[in-house]
């Protein structure tokens, strides 16, 4: 089951140990920036720590195409490149992973018995989304409704209007 975390709140607002989790399990540094995950019962512990902090919830592939087409980004956080040149991506996967183009990334993605999941979200950055139509307000009211999960609808609205 594939979900994607959003980060949505600044980092005053944490304490050491919740920074810590979400700086180097989850690669999440800034405001706003969203990382795919399979679901397990480790990830499921860590999401629970981190509820007043982050948004999640399952994703579609039209959503994980989205994403990647629309915010997929690849190099270092200082240097971001648009994932957008399928030459990088067999040089960077093709040999070790037979990974060769932009559809073979969407499909390692979305495919639940995907080998390659780990390297392939390693190799992409975390997406940089935008703030919400509506703005803090948006988010704000989103998380104080229920903190943690949210279900596939409601969810997929809040992605589309920060993409």
């Amino acid at each position: 089951n594939i979900i994607l975390v959003i980060r949505t709140c600044r980092p005053f607002k944490m304490t050491k140990a919740v920074k810590k989790i979400l700086e180097t399990d989850f690669s999440l540094t800034r405001v706003y920036q969203a990382k795919l995950f399979q679901m397990s019962q480790d990830l499921l512990y860590k999401l629970t720590i981190l509820r007043d902090h982050i948004v999640w919830g399952n994703v579609s592939e039209n959503l994980v195409r989205d994403l990647i087409l629309k915010r997929g980004r690849i190099g270092t956080f200082k240097d971001p490149e648009p994932l957008n040149d399928n030459l990088k991506i067999e040089k960077a996967l093709g040999e070790k992973f037979g990974i060769i183009c932009l559809e073979d990334i969407i499909f390692e993605l979305t495919d639940k018995g995907s080998t390659n999941f780990e390297a392939v979200t390693n190799f992409i950055l975390p997406f940089q989304l935008s703030m919400p139509e509506g703005g803090k307000r948006a988010v704000a009211n989103f998380v104080d409704n229920k903190p943690g999960f949210k279900a596939y609808g409601e969810f997929k609205e809040l992605i589309l209007k920060m993409v």
